[in-house]
């Protein structure tokens, strides 16, 4: 009898220690509804160097941009890199209108620049989406180092991840 008892605790011990193990279950945190997408514009054409150039980006429905405050996008979402790296976008030459979700972006510099890499836009993206450049609608002007004279045969693509 006294077999049975102490087979009955230890069974009730074993089934409490297993009880308290599982899953996890009741996070509190929801599973992510977006991601971050990044897209990359580069230049090409002729002449191989440009000093300066105007964009204007529509990001796919279901894009966001982080602003501040004021609606200007952060500049951890829009930056100038790869050849215009070592420059700094100044107040006022970038905006974004969130109701059509249209970025412009307006970059001038008296120096001469290599075709190339020279803008990273960083966006918000439903976590289903898969970005496909094909989804941006983007227009373009690059212009001559210090005459700024429009150079209609350089060009733009685009990179969306």
């Amino acid at each position: 009898m006294q077999f049975i008892n102490r087979s009955w605790i230890i069974l009730a011990i074993i089934a409490f220690f297993i009880s308290g193990c599982g899953g996890g279950g009741g996070s509190s945190t929801p599973p992510p509804t977006t991601k971050q997408a990044t897209i990359v514009l580069s230049s090409q054409g002729t002449p191989s160097q440009i000093g300066g150039f105007e964009l204007s980006l529509t990001l796919p429905p279901g894009a966001t941009m982080l602003t501040d405050v004021g609606g200007t996008p952060l500049s951890s979402e829009v930056f100038l890199s790869g050849q215009f790296a070592a420059y700094t976008l100044l107040p006022g030459t970038v905006s974004y209108d969130v109701a059509t979700r249209t970025l412009t972006v307006a970059f001038a510099t008296s120096n001469s620049v290599p075709l190339g890499e020279f803008l990273t836009v960083r966006c918000t993206v439903p976590i289903a989406y898969t970005p496909d450049p094909n989804d941006l609608s983007y227009t373009t002007l690059f212009f001559a180092p210090i005459t700024a004279a429009e150079l209609p045969s350089v060009t733009a693509t685009v990179t969306f991840n």
